[in-house]
């Protein structure tokens, strides 16, 4: 059995939408994984993208002081370390979080930094 003119069309109209979501999905889980391997916020993304701009004016290179690497950046994001690290931070958490999400550590010291209420805060 054939489908309708009108049934194509809803069928079509579906499968369009559908990809287009799912395109969006991708881009917004690709933007969050690129913040997170960086250790930054999307209003830090766009702070640190100013600070890039006048440092390379000056003929300098400015740096994310919160950025440890990709993989210190994830193990810090969700608060998991050791063996599998890479596959446990999927899993629900029996175990409380360290920290209270006000104090980050920094590139240049053991000591977590404040944030101070604020992501523009940090220390910088």
């Amino acid at each position: 059995e054939s489908l309708t003119e009108g049934q194509r069309g809803a069928a079509l109209f579906s499968c369009i939408l559908t990809f287009s979501i799912f395109v969006a999905l991708c881009i917004l889980w690709w933007w969050h994984v690129y913040l997170v391997l960086t250790a930054q916020t999307t209003i830090d993304y766009y702070t640190f993208r100013e600070r890039r701009q006048e440092a390379a004016k000056r003929g300098e290179t400015y740096r994310n002081p919160y950025d440890l690497g990709p993989v210190k950046n994830w193990q810090e994001v969700f608060d998991e370390t050791g063996r599998y690290w890479w596959f446990m931070w999927a899993l629900p958490r029996l175990a409380p979080h360290r920290g209270t999400g006000l104090y980050f550590t920094d590139k240049h010291s053991a000591v977590p930094v404040s944030l101070g209420g604020s992501s523009m805060t940090r220390g910088l």
